[in-house]
């Protein structure tokens, strides 16, 4: 299986196969990485449920197949409202 990490952090990103540092809230970033062709993107902002949120807004609107997203308890009903596949605490 391989894994593609993205993060405006390096550090941890650098633990995976292929690594980029980069903003996934912009949409040119997703796009230049061909992010529409992955069959599976999970989302895991822990600290930003705005990102998260718009993260995940920009990948349905690319077409990605599958998304799940990690969410706080208290916020796992807003991620729900983005009928989204999964979302996971």
């Amino acid at each position: 299986m391989e894994v593609l990490a993205i993060d405006m952090d390096e550090e941890r990103v650098s633990i995976t196969s292929h690594a980029v540092v980069g903003d996934s809230t912009d949409e040119s970033v997703l796009k230049s990485l061909e992010i529409r062709n992955f069959d599976h993107v999970i989302v895991a902002i822990g600290d930003n449920i705005q990102a998260s949120i718009l993260t995940t807004i920009i990948l349905k609107e690319l077409r990605v197949k599958h998304v799940n997203v990690k969410a706080d308890y208290h916020e796992k009903d807003k991620i729900k409202k983005l009928a989204l596949t999964k979302s996971f605490t």
